[in-house]
């Protein structure tokens, strides 16, 4: 799929693969998913969602970022279309002699502000999965993506210092109409993404906290193994077999982020992270 760079007030962006149309005539036959891995972006999800698809009890929708609950609104049948048949399921389930437990995984969910009341309401029983990472490395994983993807022309400190101007309204758009899309609010929100109890208490307001389980993502990279069992169990996964726990989707290699640019992104997260702290009621891994 060939990229071209977006100018900052339009939506155009290459997509990835949707369900065919005719799914939307087997929808009633098809499966909903039992959990969802919402977010953050740059924070180890196409990792687990590759490390929780090789497990036997569990099945992740082949299209890494659907995208149903931040994308404009469609049928709930278009949904089901990323999904196995209830017969396929059983064939399955037969197969490998258990319960096998459907899932997807969308980074931009945790952000998107709509996206945790149209998973409440479509999802009411669904487990929700949130990794966190530093938000300093996130951010700068995130604008090396923007920028191997060629949606991002400035470079690192600009592109930070220009994030309010490029974000200024479109959460707004986003909230007031639900056929609402926002190129920027994806790929431009460097910082606002990583003030992560503020998404959290959106997706707390609507879904049972029993039901969500934060990781943090420093935990994923060093112990990949111990953070997979764990989200597993939370899953009601049984122990999952040996595996090769691979790092995807690594960013682009650009030279060290500047001490300087650094430490005023810390300084921006300070508040933020002690907040989340408070929240998760933990120490977090990372400065701030």
């Amino acid at each position: 799929m060939t990229t071209h760079q977006v100018p900052d007030n339009q939506d155009a962006r290459p997509r990835p693969v949707r369900p065919a149309w005719p799914c939307l005539l087997s929808g009633p036959i098809r499966c909903l998913p039992d959990f969802l891995v919402i977010g953050a972006q740059k924070s180890g999800t196409s990792s687990l969602a590759a490390y929780l698809h090789e497990h036997p009890a569990a099945w992740i929708a082949p299209c890494k970022e659907c995208h149903f609950f931040s994308r404009p609104w469609r049928p709930l049948s278009m949904y089901r279309g990323f999904f196995p048949t209830r017969s396929a399921r059983r064939r399955m389930e037969v197969e490998r002699g258990h319960p096998v437990q459907l899932g997807e995984a969308t980074p931009y969910y945790l952000f998107h502000p709509m996206a945790p009341d149209r998973v409440a309401r479509s999802l009411p029983r669904a487990r929700i999965i949130v990794l966190l990472r530093d938000p300093v490395e996130r951010a700068w994983s995130h604008y090396r993506h923007s920028v191997r993807l060629g949606y991002e022309s400035l470079d690192f400190d600009e592109a930070l210092a220009r994030e309010p101007e490029r974000l200024e309204g479109q959460e707004d758009k986003l909230i007031q109409s639900r056929f609402a899309v926002s190129h920027p609010h994806r790929d431009f929100s460097y910082v606002a993404r990583g003030h992560y109890a503020n998404q959290l208490n959106r997706w707390f307001s609507v879904i049972d906290r029993s039901r969500v389980h934060v990781e943090i993502a420093e935990d994923l990279f060093r112990d990949p193994t111990g953070a997979t069992a764990r989200i597993e169990q939370f899953l009601g996964l049984p122990a999952g077999p040996t595996r090769e726990f691979d790092v995807l989707n690594k960013g682009l290699q650009m030279a060290p982020m500047s001490d300087s640019t650094r430490k005023r992104l810390s300084d921006t997260f300070s508040t933020s992270n002690q907040e989340l702290a408070t929240l998760l009621d933990r120490d977090l891994p990372w400065p701030g």
